[in-house]
């Protein structure tokens, strides 16, 4: 009896142990903030801070439950982008993941108007002052005489309009290039 009574408790510590294991990498693979990480499709660009403190850029090539594989990028003063290597990063070494998305550029478009139409309007009014005006003599006096005025605000309104054009323009290729991190992993 003694006997089926040890067989019997070692199957049991064996199957609590089997069952202990088992939800424990369950658990580890069904982590539902990773999954957004396993979601994020080919070619995306990632920025990725590690436990270590070091951060690496780059593009998705696949995440299993496990790692993160990337292409790590690099800038390059020629030729922009460059994909240096291939990296995988383990999951346990991970702090947080962060997907980039490019932000809108109203903003800058806002911006760079309201600096440009300043700037055209002085502008304007800078270059109205140049000229010589005196009223004018004549049989048509009367209808001319506020000739020079009405250039002036022609110039101030002129550069206001074209530094506005010209500054909601840089604007927009400034802002465009913006990226918006955006956490989708952070490690527990």
């Amino acid at each position: 009896m003694k006997k089926y009574n040890v067989a019997i408790n070692w199957f049991l510590v064996a199957m609590l142990t089997i069952s202990s294991t088992a939800v424990a990498q369950t658990s580890a693979q069904n982590d539902p903030a990773w999954d957004a990480v396993k979601a994020v499709p080919y070619g995306e660009p990632l920025t990725v801070k590690l436990k270590g403190g070091t951060t690496v850029e780059g593009t998705v090539i696949s995440a299993s439950e496990s790692n993160l594989k990337m292409y790590k990028t690099s800038e390059s003063p020629t030729s922009g982008v460059v994909y240096d290597d291939i990296v995988e990063l383990k999951k346990e070494d991970i702090l947080n993941v962060y997907r980039l998305e490019k932000k809108s550029g109203r903003k800058w478009i806002f911006i760079g108007a309201a600096a440009g139409a300043a700037v055209g309007a002085v502008t304007g009014m800078a270059l109205s002052s140049i000229g010589n005006c005196s009223p004018s003599s004549g049989p048509f006096a009367g209808v001319f005489d506020d000739t020079c005025g009405r250039a002036k605000t022609g110039f101030i309104a002129l550069g206001a309009v074209g530094g506005g054009t010209s500054g909601a323009f840089l604007g927009n290729m400034i802002g465009r290039n913006r990226l918006k991190r955006i956490l989708i992993y952070k490690s527990k």
